[in-house]
C-alpha cells in the first residue's frame, strides 16, 4: 500500500485539529439549542416552544453561537495556513493544494457536526440536514477564504488581518445595514413587506448574510423570532433563492480571495529570487 504524500500528510495535520474542533463545537451547539428551546422562556411562550426538541428549534435557538463556532476554526486555520510556506520556494500550485486539503475537511467537518447536531436534537428531516450543511460549508469556507488570502500577503500577520476582517462582517456591516434599514424606512413599512431593492442585494456582499439567506430561505424554521415578523408579509424577488446566495459567496468570498491570494503570493516569490539574484551578483 503506497504511503501518502509527506505534502498531504502535513497539510492534513496542520487542519485536523482546527476540523475536530469545528465539528465537535458546531455538533454540540446544535444539540444544546434543541433541548434548550423548549425550556427557554419568552414573551409569546413563557415555558419555552411547545412539543419535543427539534433540529430546526435548536438552528433557530442558538444561530449567532453557530457562526461563532463554525466561523472561528476555520478562521484560524486560513490564518495558519501557509506558516510553513516560503514563497520563494513554494509556487502558487503548493497553495492550491493546501486550500483544496483545508477546505475538504472543514466541509467533511461540517458534515459531521450536522450529523452529532440530528443525532442529538430530535426529529431532523432530511431537506433541513441538508440546508444545514450547505449554509455552515459557504460559511467556514468563506472565512477560511479571507483568511487564506491575508496570508498570502501578510502571513506573519494574518491572524491580527483576519480578525479585523471577521469584526467588521459580524460586528459592524451587519448593525450598519440594518441601522440604515430601520432608519430610511421605518418599522412600519417593514412590517408590512416594504423593503428596498438596496438591502436585498446588501446581503449578498457579505459572508454572514449570504449564510444567512441561504438558511432562512431554504428551511423557513430556521428563522428566528425577528426575522418571522420581518419577513411574514415581505415580497421577495424572485432571484432571492438559496442558490443564488450559494453562488454569489462562491465566487465573491472563495474564488476570488483565492485568485487574488495566488497573485500575491507569486509576485512575493518572484520579487524574493529577483532581489536573491540582484545579491549573489553583486556579492
Amino acid at each position: 500500500m503506497r504511503a501518502l504524500p509527506t505534502w498531504l500528510l502535513a497539510d492534513l495535520r496542520r487542519a485536523a485539529p482546527y476540523a475536530l474542533l469545528l465539528a465537535l463545537g458546531l455538533g454540540a451547539v446544535v444539540v444544546a439549542g434543541a433541548h434548550y428551546s423548549n425550556a427557554f422562556p419568552s414573551e409569546k411562550a413563557p415555558h419555552g416552544w411547545p412539543g419535543p426538541a427539534s433540529f430546526e428549534r435548536g438552528v433557530a435557538m442558538v444561530r449567532s453561537d453557530l457562526v461563532l463556532a463554525t466561523s472561528v476554526p476555520a478562521l484560524l486555520l486560513g490564518a495558519f495556513a501557509l506558516r510553513a510556506r516560503e514563497p520563494s520556494l513554494h509556487g502558487p500550485s503548493t497553495l492550491v493544494r493546501t486550500y483544496a486539503v483545508h477546505t475538504a475537511l472543514l466541509g467533511l467537518a461540517v458534515v459531521v457536526a450536522a450529523t452529532i447536531g440530528a443525532l442529538g436534537a430530535g426529529e431532523t428531516p432530511p431537506d433541513a440536514w441538508n440546508a444545514f450543511v450547505s449554509a455552515h460549508i459557504v460559511l467556514a469556507l468563506s472565512f477560511y477564504s479571507l483568511a487564506f488570502l491575508c496570508a498570502c500577503y501578510l502571513r506573519d500577520h494574518a491572524i491580527a488581518a483576519a480578525a479585523a476582517i471577521w469584526l467588521f462582517f459580524l460586528g459592524i456591516y451587519e448593525a450598519l445595514t440594518r441601522t440604515i434599514l430601520f432608519r430610511t424606512e421605518g418599522y412600519h413599512k417593514l412590517a408590512n413587506g416594504g423593503f428596498p431593492d438596496w438591502f436585498w442585494g446588501a446581503q449578498a456582499l457579505s459572508p454572514l448574510s449570504s449564510y444567512t439567506g441561504i438558511l432562512i430561505l431554504w428551511r423557513e424554521r430556521f428563522r428566528d423570532y425577528m426575522e418571522t415578523e420581518a419577513l411574514k408579509n415581505a415580497v421577495l424577488p424572485d432571484w432571492l433563492v438559496p442558490a443564488t446566495f450559494v453562488a454569489l459567496a462562491a465566487v465573491l468570498w472563495m474564488l476570488i480571495p483565492l485568485g487574488l491570494g495566488l497573485l500575491g503570493w507569486w509576485w512575493r516569490g518572484k520579487s524574493m529570487r529577483a532581489t536573491a539574484r540582484r545579491v549573489a551578483e553583486t556579492g
